[in-house]
Formats: structure tokens, sequence, C-alpha cells
């Protein structure tokens, strides 16, 4: 039989038919396991972050807490963009220069870069939204501009906006990072009566649910004191989006924090916050699939006294106060650790500041001030001292080590619970605000003029506990005043440490210590930097990857 006939005749023609259908049934058995393997690689990501306090409003003209902070950041982007080596650099502007004395800035718009809705950000935007933030004062924000008035702010072209300034501002670039561009057409198309002529309420009711940014990512749902769930925003323009770059971001509201810390250890979590307890987290550091990273923050702890409030009138009682605030318990036994407080600023932002006062815990010198005081000890004792608590674990231990102490040195103090809205909400009025608060005071722009500006009457009645400090002396004003008109660093650097040095003198709030934080993250969470040139920046998500391989993931996501 010729080899054609075998091969016509079905001899080998069959057989490689039988292989034919066999590669057919292999070859589609592996395409569905492909199919079946892609689709589980890009199964969409979801981020599972809880914080202690509520997610109050999706405003970034109104966002007074940390994690309000950190979701702005995640749903607006600003002119310039912080960076370690640099200060900052461009952004949504691409270039911008500045009048020879300081006092007009003008900003050349990037093109074509969307908002959420598809529409392009304009210099008309950029000036509603700077307007908007100096009208309505409902935040720290707005005291970063105090140099700008509604108005002023001017359109040169569709993609060229001037900012004029009162005076020159050291701190003007590095303020942009807190100003957040809005969509303007799409604020007016939801705004609703109020207060603000033609602006209505300013959107202020649209925006507490809904965004109107241009950030990596966007806003899908918003449950006030639950959850705040958003997802990326696949159009951005200014970062690329990864193969295993986070889909989706769901914050919960968990207040209790053994509920927090036991859910990151079960993986419903990938993220907790800096508020666990210190106990939780060094139990973290020993846990092979956790990271825990460690940060001593550009920040201060500090214990907001009212000014106003009687017997907080007399320097001698808040340096009684002062002293009777034991700083070293604090830092080694309630938190993580923290270096020592000298005065307002942290330490990198000193200056080289040195020999400023400081009130070491010793209740006998505390007791000795008040006999300096105006008000006898039977005044004293009338005075019922109002602490703010029931915000956090960690600031209840202070406050009631601080309320132990109190009575130890003749006063009658007393703990208020309340949450952080409330203690915001509060501070708006001195007869209000409460005796004590505390705060961490982060810099969340990186110059000292924003923590110095609470010590002014600028700051008075922010909402935002340390505007229900109503503390001011002129000599303070004056050398800030002087520094930020000075030419050179020298300068600026000799009267922000007069005002430091003075600030300290009065004692118009406890100055704790320098903030050192606990971030923890399960390991398989990659792109985490810190410092990043500015306070919750670094809980930007976009930078954020997942490793899908790791066994844990795919544990914690049902992969």
């Amino acid at each position: 039989m010729s080899n054609e006939k075998l091969f016509t005749k079905g001899g080998f023609l069959m057989k490689k038919c039988g292989c034919f259908k066999l590669c057919l049934l292999l070859g589609g058995v592996l395409i569905l396991l492909s199919l079946k393997l892609s689709h589980a690689a890009n199964k969409p990501i979801d981020f599972r972050w809880a914080t202690l306090m509520t997610i109050a409003t999706l405003d970034p003209a109104q966002m007074n807490s940390d994690p309000t902070k950190v979701v702005g950041n995640n749903l607006y982007d600003s002119l310039v963009f912080p960076d370690v080596a640099k200060g900052y650099v461009p952004w949504m502007a691409e270039s911008w220069k500045v009048s020879t004395d300081g006092k007009k800035y003008t900003f050349y718009l990037k093109k074509r870069t969307p908002f959420h809705d598809g529409t392009e950000v304009t210099a008309e935007d950029v000036v509603f939204s700077m307007d908007r933030l100096i009208t309505l004062k409902q935040s720290a924000v707005g005291t970063y501009f105090k140099f700008i008035k509604p108005g002023t702010t001017r359109i040169l072209d569709k993609y060229t906006v001037e900012f004029n300034l009162t005076e020159p501002s050291p701190q003007f670039m590095v303020s942009l990072f807190a100003f957040k561009i809005l969509n303007k057409k799409l604020i007016l198309k939801n705004k609703e009566k109020g207060e603000y002529g033609e602006f209505g309420d300013y959107g202020l009711k649209y925006l507490m649910t809904n965004d109107a940014g241009s950030g990596p990512f966007m806003a899908v749902e918003h449950k006030v004191g639950n959850f705040f769930k958003m997802r990326r925003f696949e159009e951005y323009p200014f970062e690329p989006w990864h193969p295993n770059s986070v889909d989706s971001v769901t914050v919960q509201t968990i207040p209790e924090a053994v509920t927090r810390f036991t859910k990151l250890k079960a993986g419903e979590l990938d993220m907790g916050d800096w508020t666990l307890p210190t106990k939780s987290l060094k139990e973290l550091q020993k846990n092979e699939h956790f990271f825990v990273s460690e940060e001593l923050v550009d920040g201060t702890w500090i214990c907001v006294m009212n000014n106003k409030k009687k017997p907080l009138d007399d320097v001698h009682v808040r340096k009684a106060i002062a002293h009777a605030f034991n700083v070293e318990l604090v830092t080694s036994q309630i938190l993580a650790g923290g270096e020592r407080a000298r005065g307002p600023l942290p330490a990198n932002m000193r200056g080289g500041c040195e020999d400023i006062p400081y009130y070491e815990y010793d209740l006998e010198k505390a007791k000795a001030m008040l006999k300096k005081s105006k008000y006898s000890p039977e005044e004293l004792k009338k005075f019922e001292i109002e602490l703010a608590g029931g915000i956090s674990e960690r600031f209840d231990k202070i406050m009631l080590m601080l309320n132990s102490d109190l009575k130890k040195i003749g006063f009658n103090p007393t703990i208020t619970t309340t949450t952080w809205p409330v203690s915001c909400q509060r501070a708006q009025r001195p007869e209000t605000a409460f005796h004590l608060a505390l705060i961490t005071s982060a810099a969340v722009l990186p110059h000292p003029l924003r923590i110095l500006t609470y010590y002014t009457k600028d700051a008075w009645g922010i909402s935002y506990p340390a505007g229900g400090m109503y503390y001011s002396n002129p000599k303070v004003e004056d050398a800030i005043k002087t520094a930020n008109d000075s030419s050179s660093i020298e300068e600026l650097r000799k009267y922000y440490c007069i005002a430091q040095k003075l600030i300290a003198e009065d004692s118009p709030s406890v100055f704790s210590h320098t903030d050192f934080r606990l971030l923890p993250m399960w390991r398989y969470i990659k792109g985490y930097k810190y410092p990043v040139g500015c306070e919750y920046f670094n809980l930007r998500f976009n930078r954020f990857t997942m490793d899908t391989e790791d066994p844990m993931f795919k544990k914690n996501h049902g992969w």
C-alpha cells in the first residue's frame, strides 16, 4: 500500500483526526482555565479600612478630622502636590509665576483635566472653589487663606487664574495642598436654598454625601456614621493605574477599638488606624503577616485650654494645669512613644529655636502656681472644669489621668462624653467650648504658620477644637506678622522663635509631645510610603497595589 493510500484511506488520516480532536479538546480546556484564571486575576480589589471617627462630610471645606482629610485627598486634587525632595511640584497647574512683591500668583492650568462627571477643569472652577472656601469659614483650612478676600481671585482666560493676596504669605504654596478644586457646574446644579445669594447653600447639603472632584477616586455610596465607599476614577490623568491597583475603597466607621482590632486580625480589614490601643499595635508588630509603620509625625499632642473661660483666663492657672499633665506617663504607658514637646511646634519646625519654656510634671509646682493666681482655693473649687472625653480610648485614658491629677491640686473637674463633631461644633463659641480638649495638631501643611495661626485671633471660633482656645497676645501676632513680612530665612526664623517663646510663656494650651504613630496593615499591601511631604497624602490609595499571590490576600479576599 502506497503512502498516498495510507493517507487517503483512513490509516494515517484517521489517526491524525483523532489527535486533532484530542488537541481541540485539550485546547478548549486550557482556554476555559485561562479565562477562569484571568477572571480571578481581574476580580475587583476592594481595599477595606476602618476608622474611629465618622466621615461626616465629603466637603473639603468642612473636613476637620483625620479620616475626612484622607478621604478628601483621594476625592479631590490641588494645583500643586507635596514632594519630599522639592517641597511641591506641579499637579493640576502646569506652571505658575509670582510677582516681585509676593502678592500676586498666576497659575496656568493643565488642559483636558476631567472632573468625575467628565467635564473639564477650568479657571472658573478654581475661582469658585477659592471664593467658596474663604466665604464658608467652615474649618481650619479657611484660615490658611486669610490673606485672600472673596472676589479678588481672577480668571485671566480659560486656563489661567490669578490669586491676589493682601500681604505676602510664606505658606501660600504649601497651603494649596489643602485647597481642593470643585466642579462649579455640578455644585450649582445641586444647590439648595441658603444664605449665600445666587449660590444658595453653596452645595453644603449635596457635598455631605456626594463629591464634586477630580481625584483618583470618586464617591459611590455614603452612609454617614456607617460606611463610605469610593471607586477608582479610570480616567485619572496624573498617575497610572497598575494591574493590581485598588479598584475601590470601603471606609467603615467603627468607634469600638476592640472591634476594629478584631476585624483587622480576622482579615475583614486590610489596614487599621493609628488610634488602636498601643497594646494591640504592639501585638501586630509581632505578627509575621502584618507590617506596622512607625512614624514620627510633624505634629504635637496638645490639650487645648479655653482661655476665655474662668478660671483659665488666669495664666498661673493655665501653668498649674500644665504642671499637672504627666507627659512621661502618656508617652510611655498610654501611647506608643513620642518626644517631649517644647512649645507649640514639633522639633523639625522650630527653626533651631532653643530655650523655649516648658512645664515638667510636678504637682507641688502646680499648687504653687495656683497660689499666684487671682483665684482663691475656695473659688477654684466652685468652678466645674469640663474635660472633653469619649472621643477615643486613648483620649479617654489621658483625660482620666489628667482628671485625677487636677483633683489632687484643688480643682473640681468633670469628664463629659462627647464626639469629635460635637467637640468641633462647641469650639465655635467661647461659652460652649470645653475648658480642656485634646487634639493631635498634625502639620497637615509643612509650615510653622499652619500651627502658629491657632494662637491668633484668626483661629477663634473655627470648627475645630483648637478654635476653642480663644488665646491672643498682640506681641505674638506682631512677631508672626514680622516673620511673614521678612525677606530672609534668618529673620523669619528669628521672629517665629520669638512667637514660640511668648506662646509657651503664656501657656494657652498644654504642649505634651511630638506625635508618634503606629499604622498597621497586612503585608500584601504594597506601595505604602512615609513620609511623602505632607500628612495624610501617605494614604492616597491609588498608589497602593495588592500582592494577589499572597496566600493571606487570597484568604482575606476570598480569591
